[in-house]
């Protein structure tokens, strides 16, 4: 599911209602905390939110669409008004929110495009703009659900003036010292590389010219400075070629020089046992590089074994001495050149040997082609800014979060097919090479003797031990936060929630919630966070978790990853023993092991108030999420009121 893949920016939101009024705010609030892969609040973070309202479901037709530019506080947290933002479909007044059910998705883009967070049905606190199409009566008592607390009765609303012009904004205040940047996260493990494409077919091999006859060299002297490069003899002209005949007598090689004695090859020594890891530290010097011994004959591949940490490079081995060139043998007439032959059969490949520990991190990938961004809406008509005070210093910069993990690399494109290789022209007639005197300018570049044949390779030296890593630096302190210049009088605008605290709870194995009946709850008890303690508590009970709340209002995220289709809920009671099942929180899905996430509104308004999270229909069963360690089931718990 799309939430699983995307878990590096996890939303947890929830919706608030504008009070109604005799001309109804077209308008509803909406609060989401970023994250990072490993669970941190990405704060001070610039992004785009595209916010959709789907009709009927999740993948339902547009009803309406808008963007809005937005950056985190320090939390993590974002706030948006859905409905005052950059139109790009729709329009939100034209919502007919009676009928059908509504489905809102939300992606965001951090200057890469926009990835989707997954969508989800919006439930019955935005249905309250409906009633913006009837008539207008007096306001009753505020029911216990809503968000604000419970209001006494009010009086019959007048009508609502119009809202007031924005004030303008207040100078801000100077910018603060800029804090010492946090060490940048571990770059994600890079995508897998698309196959190749085919390799196109190789075009024939054009006729080889005749070589022109080699110049006598000269006598070797005392070795000079580089002289100038002497100009290059006429080359012959080509001569006629004729229809293709037998391969012509290879002329005579000219005497190998005698092969150098080779050295004696060391053994290869024994891998070690790898250590347990350690923290990591400073990096070591890089070890000798081993000798490089003679490859064998390439086996059947095997499976690959378990990557383990890669090892330093061991010593390349001293090369041979080069025997004695010999003397050039006179060069045969080359015949026309004959058919190409069959390629031979590839030996068999090796079996892989187990994988050493992975080493540093290589750099990141190309990215992939970016999709088409799609069409653009017509902007609205941008109202009259007011004046724009002195900037405010900007406070110190917090920290840098970590990196995010890397994205596959594209696939990567077919080979186009090789064009037929040339022909290949007279070589000219080289000019003897003049006597080499005392130190002065080298002459021209005598040709070069037939090669020996190079001695046998020695056999691949030991593999170097691996340094042990330094110890992590101690992370930077983060700079103080600037002060923030006076804002401006604001206009007339709707009532907003308020955030009181966040608690939030993991489980980070599957034990023991690899078999949780109906009614018993899952053991979600490692604490994150929690800056509302006064409203919220666990406790153990019921065979897992047991939460109790305070008198308020708060919006619950719970999420996990189940091994099979299947359905949670919030069970709520004022005791253990009374604990039963809220329809109105089951969540689910009809596919094996799947991201399950539930989100649901709670007004206490009588303490003590229970609940715990539980399968709603059958045995369920929770697994790791993707990578090992990670958690697989969470809960968030805001405090509103």
């Amino acid at each position: 599911m799309k939430k699983q893949f995307f878990i590096s920016a996890l939303f947890i939101c929830f919706l608030m209602p504008f009070h109604s009024f005799a001309q109804v705010p077209q308008a509803f609030q909406y609060q989401s905390i970023v994250r990072t892969s490993a669970g941190y609040p990405m704060a001070n973070t610039k992004m785009d939110v595209r916010a959709t309202i789907h009709n009927n479901s999740d993948t339902g037709g547009i009803v309406y669409q808008e963007t809005q530019s937005v950056t985190t506080n320090q939390f993590g947290l974002i706030n948006l008004e859905i409905g005052n933002g950059t139109v790009v479909q729709g329009k939100f007044a034209s919502i007919v929110w009676g009928t059908g059910t509504k489905w809102m998705q939300i992606e965001v883009n951090f200057g890469s495009g926009y990835l989707s967070m997954g969508a989800s049905q919006l439930l019955s606190v935005p249905y309250a703009l409906n009633a913006g199409n009837g008539a207008v009566g007096a306001t009753g008592v505020t029911g216990p659900t809503g968000l604000a607390g419970t209001n006494g009765s009010n009086g019959a609303t007048g009508a609502t003036g119009p809202i007031g012009l924005t004030g303008t904004n207040g100078i801000n205040g100077t910018n603060g010292a800029t804090g010492a940047t946090g060490p940048i996260g571990l770059t994600g493990t890079n995508g897998t590389n698309g196959s190749n494409g085919a390799t196109g077919a190789t075009g024939p091999i054009g006729l080889t010219g005749t070589n022109g006859t080699n110049g006598s060299n000269g006598a070797t002297g005392a070795t000079g400075p580089i002289g100038l490069t002497g100009t290059n003899g006429t080359n012959g002209s080509n001569g006629a070629t004729g229809a293709t005949g037998p391969i012509g007598l290879t002329g005579t090689n000219g005497t190998n020089g005698s092969n150098g004695a080779t050295g004696a090859t060391g053994p290869i020594g024994l891998t070690g046992t790898n250590g347990t890891n350690g923290s990591n530290g400073a990096t070591g010097a890089t070890g000798p590089i081993g000798l490089t011994g003679t490859n064998g004959t390439n086996g059947t591949n095997g499976s690959n074994g378990a990557t383990g940490a890669t090892g330093p490079i061991g010593l390349t081995g001293t090369n041979g001495t080069n025997g004695t060139n010999g003397s050039n043998g006179a060069t045969g007439a080359t015949g026309p050149t004959g058919h190409i032959g069959l390629t031979g059969t590839n030996g068999t490949n090796g079996s892989n040997g187990a994988t050493g520990a992975t080493g540093p991190i290589g750099l990141t990938g190309t990215n992939g082609t970016n999709g088409a961004t799609g069409a653009t809406g017509p902007i609205g008509l941008t109202g009259t800014n007011g004046t724009n005070g002195t900037n405010g210093s900007n406070g110190a910069t917090g920290a840098t979060g970590p990196i995010g993990l890397t994205g596959p690399n594209g696939t990567n494109g077919a080979t186009g097919a090789t064009g037929p290789i040339g022909l290949t022209g007279t070589n000219g007639t080289n000019g003897s090479n003049g006597a080499i005197g005392a130190t002065g300018p080298i002459g021209l570049t005598g040709t070069n003797g037939t090669n020996g044949s190079n001695g046998a390779t020695g056999t691949t030296g030991p593999i170097g031990l691996t340094g042990t890593n330094g110890t992590n630096g101690a992370t930077g302190a983060t700079g103080s936060t600037g002060t923030n210049g006076t804002n401006g009088a604001t206009g007339a605008a709707g009532t907003n929630g308020t955030v009181i605290g966040i608690a939030e709870y993991t489980h980070t194995v599957s034990t023991p919630n690899n078999s949780v009946p109906p009614g018993n709850a899952f053991t979600i008890d490692i604490q994150v966070l929690n800056t509302a303690a006064s409203g919220v508590t666990a406790s153990a009970g019921n065979s897992g978790t047991v939460y109790t709340l305070a008198v308020g209002t708060y919006s619950i995220d719970y999420e996990m990853s189940l091994a099979a289709a299947g359905s949670v809920a919030l069970y709520t009671g004022s005791t253990v023993g009374t604990l039963a099942i809220d329809n109105n929180t089951i969540a689910g899905s009809s596919t094996a092991t799947t991201w399950i996430h539930g989100r649901a509104i709670e007004n206490v308004t009588v303490a003590p108030f229970l609940f715990e999270v539980s399968s709603a229909v059958g045995t369920a069963a929770t697994v790791t999420a993707g990578t090992a360690g990670m958690y697989t089931i969470r809960i968030t718990i805001i405090k509103l009121l």
